[in-house]
């Protein structure tokens, strides 16, 4: 079933913005947790800190369940899910941690928590 350009772009619109709405929040609450865990006392090692646990403990589940949502609402199933995290999460991972981690420095120490997604 192919959709018609206006549909396809109404689809589009609205997987960016259930994406946003539901990853925007979660990517936002490890942030906050880091915060919570490590707290700002302004220490250079705190920062860093908070990175290597953001890195380390928050990525790696949050890109898994990415990958498995983003999956089924494509409407793929489980198995089709399970294929594609097997094929591609390590190397989206290794990719992220390689591209994102100097952001996500600047993110988690100069950026108000408020202002965090």
């Amino acid at each position: 079933m192919s959709l018609s350009k206006e549909e396809d772009k109404k689809n589009r619109f609205e997987k960016l913005l259930s994406g946003y709405t539901k990853f925007g929040s979660v990517s936002g609450l490890g942030n906050f947790l880091s915060q919570l865990i490590v707290p700002v006392e302004g220490k250079a090692i705190d920062g860093i800190k908070r990175v290597i646990l953001d890195r380390f403990i928050f990525t790696p589940p949050f890109i898994l369940l990415f990958l498995y949502v983003v999956t089924i609402l494509e409407g793929h199933g489980h198995e089709a899910a399970i294929t594609k995290i097997k094929e591609t999460y390590w190397t989206i991972l290794k990719l992220n941690w390689r591209i994102w981690t100097i952001f996500q420095f600047i993110n988690v120490n100069y950026v108000p928590q408020k202002a965090c997604i």
